[in-house]
């Protein structure tokens, strides 16, 4: 029977591009970014939202609540996160559950999609002893802090400068200060750079989080890697789409990058499809492609125009030509659909 004297809360930003992952970001293109952070959450809900505790979203900015329900379901209890910075918004999420009757509450973030059940187990097992639980995190932050309602203190909150490596030995200085007795958890993996991805999927090769979505994505290696440079083609880029997936239907997994040549991204503004990668690229074609391919995680890139349509079996077609060891690239013969005589010329 679940405990209703505890409270799990999972903090959470709404996965936009620019909002969320900054340092992924100044590697990788936003949009990849915003789709291994939803992955990350999805992973934490699989895991966490089922435990002996009762399980709340954190969600913000605090205008998003439909849109995380329509992300990640109605199955879950969604409390807006109220603060100025992140301090603000913890210490703000303690009061108003304990408020409402809980003895134990602990916090934990979204960026260690990897954290299994039994650190939480344990979290809620050390306040039945201590007042105070925290989990240090590998860049000097932390990722899981607690407290039970008799011992819970503002002041540890108060302070300190978010992101640096100086938040967890600040925070322990405010707890050892106001006489409260800790519980140090395991050191955890905050993923919050491309070397923490590399550990990720080291760490996880041979455990329950091998088969997650966010080592799923990120081992998936795609078959083919459609890159598609743009500029003002806002009328054609969802057709475009439209039609590269009825192509993808005929072939394995492939990835469909869009590179805009304008600096305000407005053809990629008005695509539909989520799973698109999109990209800004310096202005011209080759420029565009050369940015496409640095994105691309497929074993075959397909430079596509968002004005040329390709027979049903086109990738088929493409993958057999390239079982020729001799052939290294191609291209399909060209058409163009106009009564312009300079054209049939």
């Amino acid at each position: 029977m679940m405990n209703k004297d505890r409270c799990l809360i999972m903090f959470a930003k709404y996965p936009e591009k620019g909002k969320v992952k900054s340092r992924l970001c100044q590697h990788w293109d936003e949009g990849l970014v915003v789709l291994l952070y939803r992955s990350f959450i999805e992973d934490l809900l699989n895991r966490l939202s089922g435990g002996d505790y009762r399980f709340r979203i954190a969600y913000h900015p605090a205008e998003k609540k439909i849109d995380f329900i329509k992300q990640f379901g109605d199955g879950f209890s969604y409390m807006p996160q109220i603060g100025e910075d992140l301090g603000e918004r913890m210490k703000d999420a303690f009061i108003r559950c304990f408020s409402e009757g809980f003895r134990s509450v602990v916090v934990i973030g979204s960026d260690s999609p990897d954290l299994p059940q039994r650190i939480i187990g344990e979290a809620f097992q050390s306040l039945e002893k201590h007042g105070a639980v925290i989990g240090p995190s590998f860049d000097g932050g932390y990722y899981v802090i607690g407290f039970t309602r008799e011992s819970f203190t503002s002041e540890a909150f108060d302070g300190i400068a978010w992101g640096t490596e100086s938040v967890f030995a600040k925070t322990m200085q405010h707890l050892q200060k106001a006489g409260i007795p800790v519980h140090a958890l395991p050191p955890w993996r905050d993923i919050d750079r491309p070397e923490d991805i590399a550990a990720l999927i080291k760490d996880n090769e041979k455990t329950d989080f091998t088969d997650s979505k966010t080592m799923t994505w990120l081992l998936m290696r795609p078959r083919f890697s459609i890159i598609v440079p743009v500029l003002n083609e806002k009328s054609a880029i969802n057709s475009a789409i439209e039609h590269i997936g009825n192509l993808q239907e005929a072939t394995g997994s492939s990835e469909i990058i869009v590179v805009d040549g304008d600096p305000e991204g407005k053809t990629i503004g008005v695509i539909r499809d989520t799973n698109v990668i999109t990209a800004v690229g310096k202005k011209g074609r080759g420029n565009q492609m050369n940015k496409g391919a640095a994105l691309a995680k497929g074993d075959i890139l397909f430079f596509l125009h968002a004005d040329t349509r390709l027979p049903f079996n086109a990738l088929t077609l493409i993958d057999s030509a390239l079982h020729d060891p001799a052939c290294m690239a191609g291209a399909f013969d060209l058409a163009i659909a106009s009564e312009r005589p300079i054209f049939r010329l």
